[in-house]
C-alpha cells in the first residue's frame, strides 16, 4: 500500500512539474516572437559590414595550429554564400558572366601559396559583398 502511495505522489509531482514547464515555455515563446517581430540591427547594416563582423568572430574561434587554413575555409564558405546570393539577384546574362568570372578566379587563386590564397580569397569575398550590397540598394 505504501509503495502505491509513493508511486502516485511521484507521478503527481512529475505531472505538476511538466505543466509548470509548459507555462514557462509559453512565456518564453512569446518573448521570442516579440524579439523576432522587431527588426534586428543586422538589417540596418550592409552585408559587407555584417560579413566582416562575422569573420572577426570566426578569427577568434579558430585553433592556433592552422589559423591560415581554417580562415581560408571560412572565407571560401562566405564566397559560396555570396555567389549563391548573387545568382538569385542577377539577370541570366549577368549570371553567366559571374559564373565565368568565378571559375577564372578559382583557377588563378588555386595556384597561389596558402597565405596569398587567403589574402586573395578575403579580397574576393569583400568585392562580392560590395556587389551584392549595390544590387540590394536598387
Amino acid at each position: 500500500m505504501k509503495k502505491i502511495i509513493v508511486i502516485i505522489v511521484i507521478l503527481a509531482v512529475g505531472i505538476m512539474s511538466c505543466s509548470k514547464t509548459g507555462k514557462v515555455n509559453k512565456k518564453s515563446k512569446k518573448r521570442n516572437i516579440e524579439a523576432v517581430s522587431k527588426k534586428p540591427d543586422i538589417l540596418k547594416i550592409s552585408y559587407e559590414d555584417y560579413m566582416k563582423q562575422r569573420m572577426e568572430d570566426a578569427k577568434k574561434d579558430v585553433l592556433p595550429e592552422d589559423v591560415t587554413g581554417q580562415m581560408l575555409e571560412v572565407w571560401k564558405s562566405e564566397i559560396a554564400k555570396l555567389y549563391n546570393l548573387l545568382l538569385v539577384e542577377l539577370s541570366d546574362k549577368e549570371r553567366e558572366k559571374l559564373r565565368v568570372e568565378q571559375k577564372e578566379w578559382e583557377n588563378k587563386v588555386n595556384t597561389e601559396p596558402k597565405e596569398k590564397k587567403l589574402e586573395k580569397t578575403e579580397k574576393r569575398a569583400i568585392e562580392m559583398a560590395k556587389r551584392y550590397d549595390k544590387i540590394r540598394k536598387k
